[in-house]
């Protein structure tokens, strides 16, 4: 579907009865890619009017996320092979860029060199795991301390602001690049599946349930423990306790 009305309306566009289309990236407003299952990924280059036939990656498996570096004719895609993809023409033709454990859900790459990846390791969905790449996708290593969940969704708007979602409504935001992860306080127990991350401030995510929660902070600098109000002598007093506190 496209909407030419910041999503008030939409219009089919195409239909692709024998796959399942799971991410869609965007070089300019004019060159699309979009992967899905079977290894295929389409292709438009005309904003959307009109798709290519299949592309498939050399190695089977699902792809579940797509990746396109704006301004260039670089793009990535990964899935369930446990493999990176690559491809430097928008998407016609597709190589192993690199090996990457587990289900990768998500890849984003901050910079042209530095690329993150969430997903899962075993079949059973759990431990989660972050993947960061500093060489193009060439070489992955796991980033600790990220085995709780699975993963669902990495996005940057620059190379210092980043998010990442999951199952069980788990939030994680870095303001510096990646150096250093920090857990937001839950706002929903619902799985989160994909994040927006507009600027360094405003966040949109979306999850089951019907879930969409949007942030002005991306997500809240300060995790409450407590917070109680009392009146005395017409007074309000309030009290509050915090676990974290980012940027604030």
């Amino acid at each position: 579907y496209k909407s030419t009305d910041a999503g008030a309306t939409w219009s089919l566009k195409k239909t692709f009865p024998s796959v399942s289309l799971y991410e869609l990236a965007c070089f300019n407003e004019s060159d699309i890619i979009v992967a899905g299952s079977v290894q295929t990924t389409y292709r438009s280059v005309d904003g959307g009017e009109t798709w290519s036939d299949t592309n498939q990656v050399p190695v089977a498996g699902t792809l579940n996320t797509v990746f396109a570096l704006e301004g260039t004719s670089s793009a990535y895609c990964a899935g369930t092979s446990g493999k990176v993809f690559k491809s430097n023409d928008k998407g016609a033709i597709w190589t192993v860029a690199g090996n990457a454990s587990g289900t990768i859900n998500s890849i984003w790459f901050s910079t042209p060199a530095i690329g993150w990846a969430v997903g899962f390791k075993d079949s059973t969905g759990n431990p989660g795991q972050l993947l960061k790449s500093t060489d193009g996708g060439v070489n992955w290593n796991l980033v600790p301390n990220f085995y709780t969940t699975t993963l669902q969704s990495v996005r940057f708007s620059d190379a210092n602001n980043g998010i990442i979602v999951g199952n069980g409504g788990v939030i994680y935001k870095t303001v510096d690049g990646g150096t250093n992860w920090v857990k937001s306080a839950q706002v929903t127990a619902n799985h989160l599946m994909s994040a927006a991350l507009i600027d360094g401030s405003t966040t949109l995510v979306a999850g089951y349930a019907g879930t969409v929660i949007k942030s002005y902070n991306a997500p809240l600098p300060v995790e409450l423990t407590s917070f109680s109000a009392s009146v005395r002598n017409n007074t309000v007093n309030l009290n509050w306790e915090t676990a974290t506190e980012v940027d604030s």
